[in-house]
């Protein structure tokens, strides 16, 4: 009785695969992890993880040559499975607030206590002035501390200039709804109605009757 010995044909050329795996009386061309076998059956071409689920990366995922790599932005960490990113919170750290951190997602910033301003670096905190109380504030009418800075408010009937700063009366008799039957007389926070020669204003103080 003969007995069969097979035979390995991976030993010759590698059975002309990239990755040659021997079977019984025959073999089969394979691929390595990382790899995918060629349209031809025997030659392995890379295989991009980061186009299947972005390689389960939580965030950025960078391909390699029959592997892959996980990256973080510079403001999140890594975490032991190599693929979770999670925000470093610099409130933790160094961050040369005077006052309060408050951390965001990627970033932070800083706060003042009441009664306080932030500097214009962005981590010192000054006490607020009252604007309102100098001299050289330039509203003409009224000033209205606020909290690092001050504005100005004009009295009822005037609406504030586009500077800010100065106030102008409210023309109402330019308005339709001032409810004069004949004429309107624009005044100085106010209007009167008017009635024409021979008519005198009624006690609305808006219709005019003939005597």
């Amino acid at each position: 009785m003969s007995t069969h010995v097979d035979e390995d044909e991976c030993r010759h050329s590698n059975g002309q695969c990239a990755y040659c795996v021997n079977t019984a009386g025959s073999f089969a061309c394979s691929r390595e992890t990382g790899f995918q076998l060629d349209d031809d059956g025997f030659t392995c071409k890379d295989y991009n993880e980061c186009e299947r689920s972005n390689g389960g990366c939580s965030h950025g995922c960078v391909n390699t040559l029959g592997s892959y790599a996980c990256e973080c932005p510079n403001t999140h960490y890594k975490e032991v499975d190599n693929k979770t990113c999670h925000d470093i919170n610099e409130c933790a750290g160094d961050h040369g607030c005077q006052r309060n951190c408050i951390d965001e997602n990627g970033s932070y910033f800083c706060t003042c206590d009441d009664g306080e301003v932030l500097h214009v670096d962005g981590k010192h905190c000054d006490a607020n002035i009252n604007e309102c109380a100098l001299e050289d504030h330039g509203c003409e009418k009224n000033c209205k501390d606020t909290l690092g800075s001050f504005v100005c408010e004009c009295d009822e009937d005037e609406f504030l200039a586009l500077n800010g700063k100065n106030c102008s009366n409210i023309d109402e008799c330019a308005l339709e709804d001032h409810g004069c039957e004949k004429n309107c007389t624009d005044t100085n926070g106010s209007y009167r109605c008017e009635c024409d020669f021979g008519e005198f204003l009624d006690d609305d103080g808006k219709h005019c009757d003939r005597e």
